[in-house]
């Protein structure tokens, strides 16, 4: 038999950049005309489009988001603190036996079990530019057994399973 076991822990923190609309963005105001795709109307440069041209959830996200630092720029204009944090665990174990000269088998077991929590750069629902949690279980089992019936036929018989889950879900839902 044998048997093994791996921890592994990252934590990390960081600053981390992000681009945000500025306040001519939030108030739909651009420096090129804008044409609607729908309607057809252009609307011109530097003069802020009607509310009732813009979708209700891009006003929502617009809202949600926080202010931008400098509002001069729509590069790296926001930044904040981000975490990461990874704690993975992996077992696995084999076992062979030899019940005969002609029978012999073998079972192979492991697991991997992986949780990670990565903050977004971006707070509050509308942010979320991360992956916030993940789960991630992998398990799985071989077997088999070996039949030597005579010096020239030999049976095998094998088995294996496998049952990976995992699933993310952002940090500011729910």
């Amino acid at each position: 038999y044998f048997a093994d076991y791996e921890g592994y822990r990252q934590v990390s923190k960081g600053v981390v950049f992000v681009n945000l609309p500025t306040a001519n963005d939030r108030a739909a105001i651009f420096n090129v005309p804008v044409k609607h795709q729908v309607l057809g109307g252009i609307y011109p440069a530097n003069t802020p489009l009607p509310r009732s041209v813009i979708i209700p959830f891009a006003v929502k996200v617009l809202n949600d988001l926080p202010a931008a630092f400098d509002q001069t720029t729509r590069a790296s204009n926001f930044f904040g603190p981000r975490s990461f944090r990874e704690f993975a665990d992996k077992a696995n174990l084999k076992l062979d036996h030899q019940f005969s000269s002609k029978v012999s088998a073998f079972a192979r077991l492991g697991q991997r079990k992986s949780n990670i929590l990565e903050e977004p750069g971006i707070p509050g629902p509308s942010g979320g530019d991360a992956n916030g949690r993940t789960g991630i279980l992998n398990q799985a089992l071989a077997s088999g057994v070996t039949y030597a019936a005579t010096a020239r036929d030999l049976v095998e018989v094998r088995f294996g399973v496998s049952r990976p889950r995992a699933g993310k879900s952002p940090l500011a839902v729910g």
